[in-house]
């Protein structure tokens, strides 16, 4: 069975659980204490015996309970994971796809995100990254920093007013795509794109489906067309950056919490298999 390594994109997924804030604050309270009782001599002992044996927590298990199941050497089949919000992330990243559909012409997210950051021209990496414990393929590659898109699904969702990540996911992702590419800075780029055409009548079909329509109506199509496209929003109000810095101590959790999922995965082979 191959070595089990976690996906960028799953980082966030997997973790490790030692000591809580406030504990940390006990144990350094206990460490500066002079004359401590036989009380706070067993209390420390724990609390330093927790620190140096972290544990996985309930959902890292989960996820190598998953990740087992799609083994070859079991039941050989990955999850499928379809959704409305990752199919229009990907054709909205997709370099070769012809959006000049019914009037409504929609900017590859790349291009688009290469021209607000004044990169002049920006290629969607293909190479697949991998070292021992993280693998992945990261968006957009440059000389000095790792690049990540989002398309946000439409204007609600898009993070005009957040001054941090709002998804950790999206921020452990790009830790491991500077760790695997070598890169010490990364900027994550959410671009609010027109949807393509294809899932704006299939929203308006349903909706009028579930409103005691027949079928598609015109008039119902062409609202969620207004809607769902953005040609008249300002280009600059239609991408938003966060910049991140490598942080190499969380990487060191990150490999540590992999090593535990390794052993806990020999444990289910052992048990079960």
């Amino acid at each position: 069975m191959k070595k089990f390594k976690i996906r960028c994109s799953a980082i966030n997924k997997i973790g490790i659980t030692s000591l809580t804030e406030k504990q940390y604050e006990r144990l350094e309270i206990l460490t500066n204490k002079d004359g401590l009782t036989e009380k706070q001599q067993t209390e420390l002992h724990g609390l330093r015996h927790r620190l140096r044996n972290p544990k996985l927590t309930t959902g890292s298990k989960t996820y190598c309970k998953n990740w087992l199941k799609e083994q070859k050497e079991v039941f050989n089949r990955a999850k499928i994971i379809k959704s409305k919000y990752i199919n229009k992330g990907n054709i909205t990243e997709d370099n070769s796809i012809d959006f000049n559909k019914g009037n409504i012409t929609e900017d590859n997210s790349i291009d688009f995100i290469a021209e607000q950051l004044g990169f002049g021209m920006l290629l969607k990496n293909e190479k697949h990254f991998s070292n021992d414990f993280i693998e992945g393929t990261p968006d957009i590659i440059t000389k000095d920093l790792v690049i990540d898109a989002k398309n946000s699904w439409d204007h609600d969702t898009f993070p005009l007013f957040e001054d941090e990540i709002p998804e950790k996911d999206y921020s452990s992702q790009l830790q491991g795509y500077m760790c695997l590419t070598g890169r010490k800075k990364s900027k994550l780029a959410y671009v609010l794109s027109d949807t393509p055409i294809n899932l704006i009548e299939k929203e308006a079909y349903y909706w009028c489906k579930d409103n005691g329509f027949d079928d598609l109506d015109v008039d119902i199509y062409k609202q969620f067309i207004r809607k769902m496209t953005y040609s008249d929003v300002p280009d600059h109000l239609k991408i938003k950056v966060f910049d991140l810095d490598y942080d190499q101590s969380y990487i060191d959790q990150v490999e540590k919490a992999v090593k535990l999922c390794r052993i806990y995965i020999k444990e289910l082979i052992k048990k079960h298999l």
